[in-house]
């Protein structure tokens, strides 16, 4: 192994952010360099073709540590759904021996909070400041009665690893725009 391949001496993080429907994620590796980041669709999480794409998503990219979003009494994502997407990625990780840590929601929100980055708007702001290529997919920011940006979905997964980063890397620094 080259000892500057820091990809495979440190492993890669794959954050995984869960709908009912949907799971959003993102890919880093150990420089903070954003490998891919996208959408998937998991019609129902105990069926077959859900449990192939996890496969192929854990094999194409190899992450040593899954991160992934945990359940808050007012989350409002359908609860079993998600449970089981949830179960899904652990259990497709386990035997390849990845590490997944849950974050919880409301430690994401105190994190950013701390920042003064209080919406989910403000919170995508930090995002593209800190990867600069996800800019041209920022979702807009919406009225109270409209629905939340697929887009989103990318956004908290990506929030979900800055978050880790802080949290186990002194070092890193993430700063809100604007901010010197």
């Amino acid at each position: 192994m080259n000892s500057t391949d820091t990809t495979t001496a440190h492993g890669r993080i794959l954050s995984i952010e869960v709908r009912s429907r949907k799971v959003g994620y993102a890919v880093v590796d150990r420089r903070k360099y954003l490998v891919d980041w996208g959408i998937r669709t998991f019609v129902a999480p105990e069926n077959t073709l859900s449990h192939r794409k996890m496969s192929v998503l854990l094999s194409s990219f190899r992450p040593r540590t899954i991160l992934v979003s945990g359940m808050s009494g007012r989350d409002h994502r359908n609860e079993e759904t998600v449970r089981l997407l949830i179960a899904l990625v652990k259990r497709h990780a386990r035997p390849l021996s990845i590490l997944v840590k849950t974050i919880s929601k409301p430690s994401i929100k105190a994190h950013f909070a701390e920042n003064g980055q209080l919406s989910k708007h403000e919170i995508a702001g930090v995002v593209v400041s800190a990867f600069p290529e996800l800019g041209w997919h920022m979702p807009r920011k919406r009225k109270a009665w409209q629905s939340e940006s697929s887009a989103q979905l990318i956004f908290d997964a990506v929030a979900l690893i800055i978050v880790h980063l802080a949290r186990t890397e002194t070092s890193v620094v993430w700063s809100a725009p604007g901010d010197e």
